[in-house]
């Protein structure tokens, strides 16, 4: 169970009051021997687990389960890929460090976690704030792209890049911008 407050990752949008999102959500069936901990303020379950009080409430099951652990496919394949999105030959800044874009700037995308896409084939998808404005078919990391601003208007955008995966696999991150 994942709650969620309706931010993206970098806390640059509210998904829920977007007027343009849409959600996409995935889950996995969890193993019977999965452990959920919520509500507990004072102590997590690591901190339980190494405390050694928890053997004093542990009771012994008759038929407990000795068998390996497994998921329903290969865990890495259930990981989102995180990317990272940076502007290399951008040397102006707003504060918050929001880069400061002209007419051309180099736009660089790179996933974080690679190995999880290894075999597989992605697209990466860019938008300006929430409308769809290029993609690139075969994903590369690093991709570089050159953005020519000049249809963009002046003034603070959103960028948003997804990555999709061939194997459902679906990354986003969100950068502010201003355009000048």
């Amino acid at each position: 169970m994942v709650h969620w407050d309706g931010w993206d990752e970098n806390r640059v949008i509210n998904i829920w009051k977007h007027p343009k999102s849409k959600i996409v959500i995935s889950n996995m069936e969890l193993p019977e021997n999965t452990i959920i901990i919520y509500g507990n303020k004072k102590i997590g379950y690591i901190g339980y687990s190494q405390s050694g009080d928890h053997s004093q409430t542990r009771k012994q099951r008759q038929n407990e389960f000795k068998g390996p652990v497994t998921a329903p496919a290969p865990l890495v394949t259930l990981l989102s890929p995180r990317l990272k999105v940076s502007f290399p030959m951008t040397k102006r800044f707003a504060p918050g460090g929001v880069p400061i874009l002209t007419q051309k700037t180099l736009v660089r995308v790179e996933v974080e976690n690679k190995a999880i896409l290894a075999k597989v084939p992605y697209e990466i998808i860019f938008f300006i704030d929430g409308t769809f404005y290029s993609e690139e078919p075969s994903g590369i990391s690093p991709y570089n792209w050159v953005w020519d601003l000049s249809n963009v208007k002046t003034g603070e955008h959103i960028l948003t890049v997804n990555l999709v995966s061939f194997g459902d696999q679906i990354g986003v991150v969100n950068q502010k911008l201003k355009k000048e």
